[in-house]
């Protein structure tokens, strides 16, 4: 095995730019600034909101919930109209018999 191919592991303080958090870890790298950490991080916070997506979401489900509903309308008149053609079918249709017979 050769010697001396492993980099050297340095102990390192690594500083967050946002907050200013320090902590110490173990690196090849002489020194480490980061932009964001687990302390100012909303997500790891617990200070991350959804706000934006849920309106987002709820105009979504909106517009599609109604244009169900349209197409239920459309499908209950369809089937009215397909009624009162069948109805004014037969009474043509007895009308004309009627007018046959006289």
């Amino acid at each position: 095995m050769k010697k001396d191919i492993q980099p050297k592991l340095n102990k390192v303080t690594v500083q967050c730019i946002t907050c200013g958090t320090t902590f110490d870890t173990h690196s090849t790298i002489d020194e480490i600034k980061i932009d964001t950490c687990s302390m100012c991080h909303p997500f790891y916070t617990g200070k991350m909101t959804g706000s934006s997506n849920a309106g987002r979401i709820k105009r979504f489900n909106d517009r599609f919930s109604a244009a169900e509903i349209k197409e239920v309308k459309k499908a209950e008149l369809a089937k009215e109209e397909d009624i009162e053609t069948t109805e004014e079918s037969k009474n043509i249709e007895a009308e004309a018999v009627v007018e046959e017979e006289k």
